[in-house]
């Protein structure tokens, strides 16, 4: 890897890594509470590099893909991609796993009126509409490792399965149950939970799921209905929740490390066993959610830069990680930043 740049989205990730052969990846295209913003950035990531080749989503939440939406509705003919590849995290396979995906799925459909229920296959049909030729896709888990030209990246999390007692099944698990309360008092939730699974919508063999024929939506793609129950609400945000415990999370030898959202506990693991790997040191460092999440393992690594992707709202929840790194940067204090490896 050479180079990384990374946009100003405010509180979101829009961000591009160039290979030593000029292979450039993206990762993500999202803000929290602005799509227009990473849609913005989207545009000077390709002022800066001229073509992205790669794209890779670090998880399913809205907020990290929804300038693609964005740019999908304000222009349909609007392809700025030539992407070879898309890249995605697996849900891992545990007891309930089939359970949750539905859960996911039902829970797409209710709030975004979506294509086909699924995220996944959501999220690669808007990719589609913004390349301009035909593309692959791969989901990755742990222990997989991706190769573009002369640069390999290790993916660190998600795990391929779950033990029953592991720790992250726990708002999984969570999340399920406030979906069961949500389809107690909601009916469009019971309605669509009864006919997605009459229809057995579960993933193939890559974990994407994929409908020849898409129900008209009337339109609606990326902002939610009005009138949107409490149960329904809750379980949206355990949903949200657990799918930060699925995030990405990646390197490319000791010159860089993506967190994603991995949340504290899914940082202890993986930073445990890096240490123990005698893997403490890298160059840079994408922090996980923004710089807002943290565990006290992380004292014992150690990073040249820390970047965070941040803005008004999660930079004053920024954790201490500028005691681990030798210059800790933020978008919302740094601006754009172009760090070479």
């Amino acid at each position: 890897m050479k180079t990384v740049y990374v946009t100003d989205v405010k509180d979101g990730l829009c961000m591009g890594l160039s290979t030593l052969f000029n292979q450039v990846i993206q990762i993500d295209c999202g803000c929290q509470y602005d799509p227009k913003a990473a849609f913005d950035g989207l545009k000077r990531l390709f002022q800066h590099f001229r073509q992205i080749d790669y794209f890779v989503l670090s998880h399913f939440h809205a907020d990290h893909y929804n300038g693609l939406l964005y740019s999908t509705n304000l222009s349909p003919s609007f392809r700025p991609y030539s992407l070879k590849k898309v890249f995605f995290p697996r849900i891992p396979k545990f007891s309930e796993s089939r359970q949750f995906e539905l859960c996911l799925y039902v829970m797409n459909e209710r709030l975004f009126g979506s294509e086909t229920g699924s995220r996944e296959a959501d999220f690669l049909n808007t990719v589609k509409k913004l390349n301009v030729s035909n593309f692959s896709y791969r989901p990755l888990s742990k222990g997989d490792a991706v190769m573009i030209n002369g640069s390999r990246f290790e993916v660190l999390w998600p795990p391929r399965t779950f033990r029953d007692n592991d720790k992250t099944l726990a708002p999984v698990r969570r999340a399920i149950r406030l979906f069961d309360d949500a389809k107690e008092t909601d009916r469009e939730i019971q309605r669509l939970y009864e006919q997605l699974y009459a229809q057995t919508l579960w993933p193939n063999e890559e974990g994407v799921v994929e409908k020849s024929e898409s129900p008209e939506r009337n339109g609606q793609s990326t902002l939610q209905r009005r009138d949107i129950p409490e149960t329904v609400k809750k379980a949206n945000e355990a949903l949200n929740d657990a799918a930060n415990h699925l995030s990405l999370v990646l390197c490319e030898g000791n010159r860089f490390i993506f967190w994603g959202d991995a949340e504290r506990s899914e940082i202890k693991e993986i930073a445990t066993e890096l240490i123990s790997n005698e893997r403490s040191t890298f160059y840079i460092a994408v922090t996980p959610h923004h710089g807002t999440h943290w565990h006290k393992i992380l004292t014992e690594m150690s990073f040249v830069f820390a970047v965070s992707s941040n803005g008004p709202k999660l930079v004053a929840h920024t954790k201490p990680f500028k005691e681990i790194s030798q210059r800790a940067l933020s978008t919302f204090i740094n601006g754009e930043m172009e760090l070479t490896t």
